[in-house]
């Protein structure tokens, strides 16, 4: 079953925006002059907990995209990558009509071009782009202390798992005091002199991306990395207090409380 379509204006005085358009041909089969055949038949693998997918997600279901929530244990995952079947080896994957659609970035600004949350004009589409790498940037050295041997960081660091714990415990603690508050100063500035949100008055991919890798700061998971590591920075609170508000993140951190509790 599709979603409804999404809320569009009434007025007969404006014309239909591209992205609007692009909405009704995925969600409007009463429409004459839809060509129902454009809507692709999605599915979205990843893990059983929200990680890399959740913007995502949040874009499809911000943008009333019919798709196949599709998780997978680690030992399904597993035994799927040692069949080879996924591109790149690694999760989140999208399968559009079939075909196999792989990087995480990648999936979110297709799925922004078909629920109207990415640009269409080159400047601004490069507006939300900068603020999509970024995010990444300002995960990838925290992610590396994750998964240290799939970036190759096993080789370097001390066999002994005491050793190993003190060098990492130094690593956050470097990221925690320097590294990380240099980004997001750089955040900071821009919501400053900025609009609501990351680019202007309107939710794009930006902030879906944004929004997860701020918002996981703040929650204490990661080990000598301070909860309270946004406090001097204002800006970026009032943002995700804007964002945690927003009706398409209620609906979506709803949607994985329920997933969870299965």
């Amino acid at each position: 079953k599709r979603s409804r379509p999404p809320d569009l204006p009434t007025s007969r005085a404006r014309t239909l925006t591209k992205p609007e358009r692009r909405q009704l041909s995925l969600h409007c089969p009463r429409c004459p002059h839809v060509d129902m055949a454009a809507a692709p038949k999605l599915k979205l693998t990843y893990f059983t907990f929200a990680g890399r997918a959740a913007p995502i997600h949040l874009a499809l279901q911000a943008g009333k995209i019919d798709y196949e929530d599709h998780r997978l244990s680690f030992p399904e995952f597993g035994a799927a990558k040692a069949a080879g079947t996924f591109k790149f080896g690694q999760l989140p994957c999208l399968y559009v009509d079939g075909e196999q659609l792989a990087q995480s970035n990648t999936i979110l600004r297709y799925i922004g071009r078909l629920g109207g949350f990415y640009p269409d004009d080159p400047l601004q589409a490069a507006r939300v782009d900068q603020f999509v790498d970024a995010a990444t940037d300002i995960f990838l050295p925290i992610g590396m202390s994750i998964q240290s041997d799939t970036y190759g960081l096993g080789a370097i660091l001390p066999s002994d798992k005491d050793e190993q714990a003190k060098v990492k415990e130094t690593w956050r603690k470097k990221l925690n005091d320097d590294i990380l508050p240099n980004h997001f100063a750089n955040i900071e500035k821009a919501l400053a002199n900025g609009g609501e949100f990351l680019v202007g008055d309107s939710l794009t991919v930006a902030d879906f991306k944004m929004y997860f890798i701020l918002k996981g700061m703040t929650k204490g998971h990661l080990d000598h990395i301070s909860p309270n590591i946004l406090d001097t920075h204002p800006s970026i609170l009032a943002y995700l207090e804007r964002l945690d508000k927003n009706g398409f993140v209620i609906a979506y951190n709803e949607n994985e409380q329920k997933l969870s509790a299965k």
